[in-house]
């Protein structure tokens, strides 16, 4: 998890979310079980909340600098929920993906909504150096 504290220094605190509501563009912490019945906790950037019935996204701990997000595109105003503050990025699900293969294509996720569990959206700070 290499990238996983610049990350974490850059994000609010979190609000519980619905894993198939998330907006495409936004910082989420999870914790995932696999098939093996192993689970990791995730910082992942949503790529598609609900295609093709799973939840696509980017591993930003192991694969994604805070530095480079910041070239991933124009952030959205901060959305309200439940009194927190989350933003996301200002584009689409195939943009966000193609702009983070250029970095690793390894990072890319696919989870099963079922396997997924503390489900967080974070206001993450572009800005911040």
């Amino acid at each position: 998890m290499k990238f996983l504290s610049s990350h974490k220094k850059n994000m609010s605190a979190g609000v519980p979310f619905a894993p198939k509501k998330i907006l495409p563009g936004t910082v989420v912490t999870c914790k995932y079980t696999n098939r093996h019945g192993e689970s990791k906790a995730y910082v992942v950037l949503c790529i598609n909340s609900d295609y093709q019935g799973r939840f696509h996204c980017y591993d930003l701990g192991e694969h994604v600098s805070a530095d480079w997000m910041l070239k991933l595109g124009i952030v959205n105003s901060p959305i309200k929920y439940k009194g927190a503050n989350a933003n996301h990025l200002e584009s689409t699900p195939q943009t966000i993906y193609e702009s983070l293969r250029s970095v690793s294509k390894r990072g890319y996720k696919q989870f099963e909504h079922g396997q997924m569990s503390n489900a967080q959206i974070h206001l993450y700070n572009y800005d911040r150096r």
